[in-house]
């Protein structure tokens, strides 16, 4: 029996039917496309053709009219044999694609599969979020990727927009070939219906139909493999994975075939296959999917800076900055300032947060428990340690659940064994965690961190700076420190934590324990101050000095004041030296006594203030001694001595405490504290002419500053080097030394070691005879120096311009410049810039014709060279 010939409809389709009625009604539309056959008569045509197949006119089972028509009948509940439907839609004469229509239809209704066995294919992808922006770094890597034959598989944490990039490479796919097909299937992996997985069987079961295979399909899952694999050999298909569970998932779904490309999207690393992790959008990626989903034009600077915020604030996350642009969208009335003060809530509200509780869900109770802690630790990153810290668990005990947050894409692994939480997974996890955890737990949790930080950078001074050891505070911490084997690991430990301790430091003070924040501070002084990291050290000390413990707060005070001197802020620094001063001599405590006067000796000095530095470098030793002098106090002074008779040219006195400081912080193993010493003493070769002696120290000063990582000491050493050099006429190993040394400080907040390389670069510039080069960089230095109030400085600079104009025979501005320097000088004590400046004014006046003047100058020139050359040390080949 075939069909009507009046009927050249297809025959009806019954896989939308869920019930026993719906394949009824579908069966009854298809006897009358077939041309509405008589029950009885369609049950004799299937029991002939019954008999037919068998052969025989014997033992072959029969269908009754009455059973057929009970199928036929809506309200029957009666379950259909599966033979008798096949057999009824073969007598009909429907064809073998829609038999198949049947299968899928009669299996569904009577033998419903497993939620996992229910997947579709489908034959198009799905059509894309209306706005699509940016991304440009990942579609440039797709021309090299979406080829035929390739694998490729993007993998990131929930929202970030792995499926919409997808769906984008492939809409351009037919310009590489691969138009022939397209093949979708959403493989569930993390489903925000909490749908399980696809099974890989189902899916093979649907990718055969969509690849025109007819008839039952294999049982086998390994039959299904091999007829798939066949019918994508040779097709030119695109085939979307999206939202894989696992490798495991996809693997068997793989076409394994040469004209065929396959892309695959999954929250979780998949081991053996290619992959891409998808980071959030850019900055101005984020802002412009804000503008173009909130339907926003003409922004003024003001909206600019609050979307700017919004995305920030979304993470960058597509899913987030969408849900929050159709929501501006909607709510017109709505300003964006409005939408910033309920932000967290719109984003944790929506799409975002059903597909981040998906993962969540998936974690084991130990890494639940860690998602949250981390989310509410104060800390951005998070070490192995770290970790276990905030859990209070053993070591390396969070690993297996690191591991697993690293893999469901909620955390990630930023370098080796340091993670760090998406800010919308952190505000996910700390939204939990308020529900959760209690307050205690929280605040205990906290305080286990602290106190991990805290032992580990008490360890790791102990460890770098050990001589320095009974002058920092023992910090009482219940933490067990980490050990260092050596110095390098120490200074990597700090390095690498250094954001976490700050922060922790800020947590602990705005949780009230200031006094912990102030001995933190002590502990990291010194380290703080060697690596140039000003800006946190002005932070963490200004910090400290809120304490009301009058001690902590002196000593903060002071360790601030070092921080500012060494930027340059000598006016800030010499005023909390002197409220340091204050509240010591309060107290009463002469090892802070000693401390602020020898700090404010070095100010001071500076400041060209002589009298008063040389004042408070002897009162300060007074107090050392007092308080039970050590070799570092001893030598501190001597250093300082050092400098400041160098300023005032008593060259032997300079010598002769550079070199007992030297050989004091060397027998403690001071490396910071030689290092300044032996540029003191390198100075001071220097000015007596002893330029081999004056080569070695500051090479030795470079060698200690380096192994220190002291970029002001490595910049302060090779400037040194250089002005050395330009005196030698090597003028090309001169400059290099300048090019490395301002490289050094390039993002050092350093203006009086910017300055100095400047300043002594003007001499290379006169020495190649670049005049317009020196005089510009003298210029740029006398600018720094008047602004930091470093007179010794100018009256250098003062002079440097004088023999700049000389070289340029303008004896007449030079010898005005020359004045300048000398009037300062001598106001300073300055007799060494006294002496240059009169041997420049002894040539003015013989080019300007003026002897009597000329010979008024070289005499005093003489006197004073005389007087230095009786302080002169002999040239020394240490």
């Amino acid at each position: 029996m075939s069909p009507s010939e009046n009927s050249a409809s297809p025959a009806p389709d019954p896989r939308s039917a869920q019930k026993v009625d719906d394949l009824a009604m579908v069966l009854k539309q298809t006897v009358d496309w077939a041309g509405s056959i008589a029950y009885r008569t369609l049950a004799e045509e299937v029991n002939a053709l019954r008999y037919r197949r068998a052969g025989r006119d014997e033992d072959v089972p029969t269908l009754s009219h009455s059973v057929l028509g009970r199928m036929l009948q809506r309200s029957a509940r009666t379950k259909w044999k599966y033979d008798n439907l096949m057999d009824v839609l073969s007598v009909l004469g429907v064809p073998d694609e829609a038999k198949d229509w049947w299968r899928e239809a009669w299996s569904a209704v009577f033998h419903p599969p497993d939620p996992d066995q229910i997947v579709e294919v489908m034959g198009a992808m799905p059509l894309p979020a209306p706005y699509f922006t940016g991304r440009s770094r990942i579609l440039r890597q797709s021309a090299a990727r979406v080829v035929p034959g390739g694998i490729w598989a993007l993998t990131g944490m929930p929202g970030v927009g792995k499926s919409e990039v997808a769906l984008r490479l492939a809409r351009g796919a037919t310009d590489e070939g691969l138009g022939e097909l397209q093949l979708y299937v959403d493989l569930r992996g993390f489903d925000v219906e909490r749908r399980p997985p696809a099974h890989p069987s189902a899916v093979l079961d649907q990718l055969l139909r969509r690849l025109g295979q007819r008839g039952p399909l294999p049982g086998a899952h390994s039959a299904k493999v091999r007829s798939y694999r066949n019918l994508m050999n040779g097709r030119r298909v695109f085939l979307l994975l999206d939202n894989a569970a696992s490798a495991e998932q996809v693997q068997d779904l793989l076409p394994n075939s040469p004209t065929a490309f396959t892309m695959i999207t999954s929250r979780r690393q998949l081991e053996g296959i290619a992959a891409t992790a998808l980071d959030p959008m850019t900055d101005a990626e984020a802002v412009e999917l804000l503008r173009l989903t909130g339907g926003l034009d003409d922004l003024g600077a003001e909206q600019f800076g609050q979307l700017a915020l919004i995305a920030q604030r979304c993470g960058h996350l597509p899913q987030a900055l969408a849900a929050i642009g159709r929501h501006i969208n909607a709510f017109a009335d709505w300003t964006l300032a409005d939408h910033l003060v309920v932000l967290d809530d719109l984003i944790l509200e929506g799409e975002i947060n059903r597909a981040l509780t998906v993962s969540y869900d998936d974690l084991t109770t130990a890494g639940q428990r860690l998602l949250r802690l981390l989310a509410v630790s104060p800390c951005d990153e998070s070490s192995v340690d770290a970790a276990d810290a905030l859990t209070g668990d053993a070591p390396t005990a969070n690993m297996t659940s690191l591991e697993q947050l690293t893999d469901a894409s909620l955390i990630r692994e930023i370098s080796s064994r340091r993670y760090r939480l998406h800010d919308v997974v952190r505000a996910y996890g700390r939204r939990l965690s308020v529900t959760v955890d209690s307050q205690s737990s929280r605040s205990i949790a906290a305080g286990r961190l602290a106190d991990h930080y805290a032992a580990g950078a008490s360890a790791a001074m102990d460890v770098l700076l050990p001589h320095e050891r009974s002058r920092r505070p023992v910090l009482n911490v219940a933490s067990a420190p980490p050990v260092f084997a050596e110095a390098d690991e120490a200074r990597a430990w700090l390095e690498a934590e250094r954001a976490n301790i700050l922060t922790v430091a800020g947590y602990v003070a705005g949780e009230g324990d200031l006094n912990w924040t102030a001995d933190l501070a002590a502990v990291l002084a010194k380290y703080l101050e060697i690596g140039a990291l000003y800006s946190e050290g002005a932070l963490l000390h200004e910090l400290a000095a809120r304490t009301a413990d009058m001690p902590r707060r002196c000593l903060s005070l002071i360790h601030l004041a070092v921080v500012n001197f060494r930027r340059g802020d000598y006016s800030a620094a010499r005023e909390q030296c002197l409220e340091a001063l204050s509240l010591a001599d309060l107290l009463g405590d002469d090892f802070l006594l000693a401390r602020a006067h020898i700090n404010l000796g070095n100010i001071d000095g500076t400041l060209a203030d002589y009298p008063s530095a040389v004042e408070h470098q002897r009162q300060g030793f007074e107090h050392a001694v007092a308080a039970g002098i050590d070799s570092t106090d001893q030598a501190n002074v001597l250093a300082n001595l050092g400098h400041l008779y160098e300023r005032l040219g008593l060259y032997a006195e300079a010598d002769a405490s550079s070199v007992q400081a030297v050989e004091l912080y060397a027998a403690s193993e001071n490396e910071f504290g030689e290092s300044i010493a032996q540029a003191n003493l390198g100075t001071v070769r220097y000015r007596v002419g002893d330029y081999a002696g004056s080569l070695s120290r500051f090479r030795r000063a470079l060698e200690l500053s380096r192994r220190l990582r002291d970029p002001q000491g490595v910049a302060l050493a090779l400037t040194n080097l250089g002005n050395v050099l330009v005196a030698t006429e090597e003028l090309e190993a001169a400059e290099a030394a300048f090019a490395d040394a301002a490289a050094e400080i390039a993002d050092v907040d350093d203006v009086p070691g910017r300055a100095f390389i400047v300043h002594r670069r003007a001499l290379l510039h006169l020495a190649r005879a670049e005049y317009g080069s020196a005089l510009a960089d003298n210029r740029s230095a006398f600018v720094a120096y008047t602004e930091l109030g470093d007179k010794q400085a100018l009256a250098e600079a003062l002079n440097i311009h004088g023999d700049i104009l000389r070289a340029m025979s303008n004896h007449a501005a030079a010898r005005l410049r020359y004045q300048e320097a000398l009037d300062l000088a001598e106001a300073l004590g300055d007799r060494y810039e006294q002496r240059i400046a009169h041997l420049g004014m002894a040539d003015c006046g013989r080019h300007l014709e003026e002897p009597a003047a000329a010979h008024t100058h070289e005499v005093q020139a003489a006197r004073i060279t005389a007087e230095l050359g009786q302080q002169t040390v002999p040239p020394a080949s240490t």
